[in-house]
C-alpha cells in the first residue's frame, strides 16, 4: 500500500542501492546554493555591492552614478555624486570652468540592497 503522502512504500530492494554520484551530489549542492543566492537577492538580503558599478573617476562602487562628457574627446564616463561636483563644478550645465561638461543622465542600480 502506499507511504503517508500516496507514494509507494520504501522496500528492502530500495535500502540497498547504490550511493548517488559524488559529481552530481555536489552539482546538486552548488545549483542549491546559486538558487540559495538569487533568493536572497530578490528578498534584499543579497550581497551588499550586487549590481553596483564602479565610478570611472575614484574607482569605488556605487548604486547611483552620472552620465557626462568631461573632456573635448567626448567620452562618455560614469561619475559618482562627489566626482561630478569636481567634473561639472557643481552645476548641472557646467560653467565657464568645464567647458566640456555634458550631462547625459543618471544610471540607477535597481538590485540595490535596503538598509533597514
Amino acid at each position: 500500500m502506499g507511504g503517508p503522502e500516496g507514494g509507494p512504500e520504501e522496500s528492502d530492494s530500495d535500502a540497498g542501492a547504490a550511493p548517488p554520484c559524488p559529481e552530481k551530489v555536489d552539482r546538486k549542492a552548488a545549483r542549491r546554493q546559486q538558487k540559495a543566492a538569487r533568493r536572497a537577492e530578490r528578498q534584499l538580503r543579497g550581497a551588499e555591492d550586487a549590481g553596483r558599478k564602479p565610478c570611472d573617476a575614484c574607482r569605488g562602487l556605487q548604486d547611483v552614478l552620472i552620465r557626462c562628457q568631461t573632456d573635448a574627446t567626448g567620452a562618455w564616463r560614469m561619475v559618482c555624486r562627489a566626482c561630478w561636483v569636481r567634473v561639472s563644478g557643481g552645476v548641472t550645465d557646467g560653467d565657464a570652468d568645464h567647458p566640456h561638461y555634458r550631462y547625459g543622465g543618471l544610471w540607477r542600480n535597481r538590485r540595490a540592497q535596503v538598509q533597514g
